[in-house]
């Protein structure tokens, strides 16, 4: 089957926006979704969503007001930055189980109130995997600066970090780390309004 496909040198992010003109111009219509992913390493917390490319994307198409989906699939730490045959495998599973999630959204009604959904994929992901609907975990990851000096004497930082060892219970961090479970993390963009009146409250003072 020929699929007609556009590649975007840009962020996630552009060819979202590039994507909808295009659907626009070709078939007078915003596009039925967004798929963004599937991402290398898992993408829990709110801190990943505002950090991740492949989030990224997904926030865009909900500001488009786009069903949008984030799909990201747990992988040790040595199978992040070079492909396995394991990981392969595992993608492969992810992309059917993500399929059955996109299906389900198209077939049922979907909430007004929620225009992205943020997925996580286990390690061990496989055709059985249960689904849990969880909140975000606030901050998955204990972020460090690691320096050091590069051959010109000039100072180079890495960005690193550990995953906190009490993550809150009935997050998708933790569900996902260790109940081993796919989770599914709906996500608003009311983010101005949290707490409006108390704001107004105190700057009239």
């Amino acid at each position: 089957m020929k699929i007609q496909a556009y590649s975007v040198y840009g962020t996630p992010a552009d060819s979202v926006i590039i994507g909808q003109k295009i659907c626009m111009q070709q078939y007078n219509k915003i596009p039925d979704f967004i798929l963004s992913g599937i991402n290398h390493g898992d993408n829990t917390s709110i801190h990943a969503i505002f950090t991740s490319g492949t989030c990224a994307a997904a926030l865009e198409g909900g500001i488009l007001g786009i069903t949008s989906f984030a799909f990201s699939l747990e992988l040790p730490e040595n199978e992040l930055f070079e492909k396995t045959q394991d990981s392969s495998s595992r993608f492969n599973i992810a992309a059917k189980r993500a399929k059955e999630i996109v299906s389900h959204v198209l077939s049922n009604p979907f909430p007004n109130s929620v225009k992205i959904l943020n997925v996580n994929f286990p390690n061990s992901v496989d055709l059985t995997t249960k689904i849990k609907v969880v909140k975000l975990c606030p901050v998955k990851y204990v972020d460090k600066a690691i320096e050091a000096l590069d051959p010109r004497n000039i100072p180079v930082y890495w960005l690193w970090g550990q995953v906190q060892s009490n993550l809150p219970i009935d997050t998708d961090s933790y569900v996902l780390l260790e109940e081993k479970l796919i989770t599914i993390s709906p996500i608003s963009l009311n983010l101005g309004s949290v707490h409006l009146e108390e704001m107004k409250d105190y700057f009239s003072r």
